[in-house]
This record gives C-alpha cells, structure tokens and sequence, in this order.
C-alpha cells in the first residue's frame, strides 16, 4: 500500500515537472495527436495551399463552406467557428483518410480569406477549385 502511494507521487511530481519543463502547448498539441485531433501537418501545408478572399463576413463565408463540403458528401472530422478551421475527409477520387484543411481569416468585417491546404497536391487542386467555385456562386 505504502508502495503504491509513493509511486502516485513519484509519478505526480514526474508529471508537474515534465509540464513546466515542456508547457503546457506541447502538452496540448501532444493529446491532440494521441486522440487524433492534431491538424499540425494541415497548418504546415498552408505555404502551399490555396487561398481567395471573398466578400463575406467570417460566419456565414464559415457556413458557406461547411454546407459546400455537406453538398459534396465528405466526412466534416473537425470543424469550429472559434478555431477558424474545418478539417474534412473522403473526397470523390481521393484516399478515404486523405484531410483538408480549410482555414479563414477575417479581413474586414465583409470579407474572408479561405485557404484550403492538403498533403496531397492533386486533391488540393480539385476541392480548393470546387469550394471556390461554389463561394463565387457560378
């Protein structure tokens, strides 16, 4: 019994340090990957995305996208309005588990950039040109 509560101590103390030596966003992005839920690679691929801005606010040029990507019949695996982001997957000629990463960011108060960014260039090519027609409403 002793045993045991030295060890949940050890292993507390272990903890707080590892949390102060490391902080806490390491911490945050490392849960994140363990439940699956890290768009780090997605964030990463930006410098080779594809960006437009249009000219709408950020929640409704937000929720254009998503009933864009309801439209197309992907799988939405993760999106938040506050985060700015949607994470989508199972594209029409893509790998099941291939993800897009769409991003925005509010320029003025009536226009959003979307960039959309992908690990796979020909994947990119398609939805970014989909979603973008479908934004610009042709």
């Amino acid at each position: 019994m002793k045993k045991d509560i030295r060890f949940f101590k050890k292993l507390l103390v272990t903890s707080l340090i590892l949390t102060l030596i490391c902080g806490c966003v390491r911490i945050k992005e490392a849960s994140r990957i363990i439940l699956g839920t890290s768009v780090s690679s997605l964030e990463k691929a930006r410098i080779n995305g594809k960006t437009q801005t249009f000219n709408y606010d950020y929640e409704k040029c937000y929720k254009k996208v998503l009933l864009i990507l309801r439209q197309m019949n992907v799988y939405i695996y993760l999106h938040s309005l506050k985060e700015r982001r949607i994470v989508a997957m199972n594209f029409e000629g893509a790998n099941k588990t291939t993800e897009v990463g769409i991003f925005f960011e509010e320029i003025t108060p009536s226009s959003t950039k979307v960039e959309i960014s992908c690990l796979a260039p020909s994947v990119l090519e398609n939805v970014s040109e989909k979603i973008f027609i479908a934004l610009k409403g042709k």
